[in-house]
């Protein structure tokens, strides 16, 4: 029984010198992450600089991260101080706010364009672990490959609400578009900036770079389409495609080459064939 008691004893006490060990190399790390600053670290040269093997390595990282004074963002890719983490989070939500709701709000950013924004400083590796930890703690939200800061809603100035509704009242006709420039001299300068959100809202249809119209007026052309093919045939030449809609060429040429995208029509010499079926 003395033997049993004594070996109990030595496990006990193997145990609290590891636990020691532990936390004085939890601290190491700790020290090690404060002194990296911003640049933060990698596990092979945290264990470079500790003097570690990936196992003691391992069992330091999680008394850091347990303490809340280390945080791993996209796994191995990048060890950083919680509060320099904490810092280069502000530094990218604050930057996604201001181009989410500057003079041209949008209710999305591209994800290339955040993170584009943030491989110039940090390369392509630790950028994205910055996108996947305001993602993790909810800073912003994704949709696809765009994101945007969490619940962000866009606000219009009255001058953009006014263009708004202008754009919809011009663009409300039967038939009718109008290029982007078109579309700021009726509707004033702030058209131009809300010109996307209209279309990533599904309230306008952009085509041939700049030209805009209603989705019921895309929804009339596929009609028109159906009902010439039905009645003459699925050819149709530039002209009449012109004197069907009631559109000039300005028009009908970028209009011609979006619906061939849509795979509504396919060029054939210079007129097109009409692919809609009934």
């Amino acid at each position: 029984d003395g033997l049993h008691e004594l070996e109990l004893t030595r496990a006990s006490i193997d145990r609290e010198d590891l636990a020691r060990e532990a936390l004085g190399a939890g601290d190491a790390m700790t020290a090690l992450l404060t002194e990296a600053g911003p640049a933060g670290t990698v596990p092979q040269e945290a264990a470079a600089r500790l003097g570690l093997r990936p196992g003691p390595l391992e069992k330091a990282a999680a008394v850091a991260e347990g303490a809340g004074r280390l945080v791993r963002w996209g796994g191995d890719a990048w060890w950083l101080h919680a509060s320099e983490a904490l810092a280069w989070m502000d530094r990218a939500e604050g930057w996604l706010k201001g181009r989410s709701a500057g003079a041209a709000p949008v209710s999305w950013v591209p994800r290339q364009e955040l993170l584009g924004r943030w491989r110039r400083l940090l390369g392509p590796a630790r950028s994205e672990a910055l996108l996947l930890g305001l993602l993790a703690e909810g800073r912003i939200e994704a949709d696809g490959d765009r994101v945007r800061p969490a619940g962000h809603k866009v606000k219009l100035t009255p001058a953009q609400r006014e263009a708004w509704e202008r754009i919809l009242t011009i663009l409300g006709g039967p038939c009718a578009m109008r290029s982007g420039k078109d579309l700021e001299g009726e509707a004033g300068p702030a058209a131009r900036a809300v010109l996307p959100l209209l279309v990533e809202s599904g309230e306008a249809v952009r085509f041939g770079g700049d030209f805009f119209l209603a989705p019921g007026s895309l929804e009339s052309i596929r009609e028109t389409l159906l009902r010439w093919s039905a009645e003459r045939g699925p050819a149709i030449t530039v002209p009449d495609f012109k004197d069907a809609l009631g559109v000039t060429r300005k028009y009908a040429m970028p209009l011609l080459e979006y619906l061939d995208d849509l795979k509504w029509t396919r060029r054939e010499g210079d007129g097109r064939r009409i692919l809609l079926g009934p």
